[in-house]
């Protein structure tokens, strides 16, 4: 087994640990635009026999431009999240999630003044292939 410590850089970035772990591993998924890059990544990780650790501490902060609650994060989530899923699990498996993700967002188009909204939100989990990037 082997361990992945992910520390800051210093000087000549080819000098940087982990610039051969990415050759071996590759990039992150050209597929997936936005959220679940990173998951996807560790589970590449692995899978190849790495261990990865969460370090308590550490904070990166957005002052601009979150998008976290916007209706474009929500379905660029949905469609990175069922991308993940759909690669790691059998069609049968797959498709029973995607159902029951989509049963428990139901109550969302209740909200009869953004249904249309919402619609395009839930739609996501069954259209996700639309939002991958080619």
């Amino acid at each position: 087994m082997h361990h992945v410590l992910i520390q800051p850089c210093h000087g000549n970035h080819s000098e940087c640990p982990g610039k051969e772990l990415f050759e071996e591993i590759g990039m992150f998924n050209k597929h997936i635009f936005m959220y679940f890059e990173d998951v996807e990544f560790c589970k590449r990780l692995h899978d190849a026999g790495y261990r990865s650790y969460l370090i308590p501490g550490p904070e990166i902060i957005h002052f601009v431009k979150s998008s976290s609650t916007s209706q474009f994060s929500r379905v660029y989530n949905t469609a990175s999240l069922m991308y993940c899923i759909q690669k790691e699990h059998n069609y049968l498996n797959f498709l029973l999630f995607q159902v029951a993700y989509f049963l428990l967002k139901i109550p969302l188009l209740l909200n009869i003044r953004n249904i249309r909204k919402e619609w395009e939100y839930i739609s996501s989990i069954f259209k996700y292939k639309q939002y991958l990037v080619k």
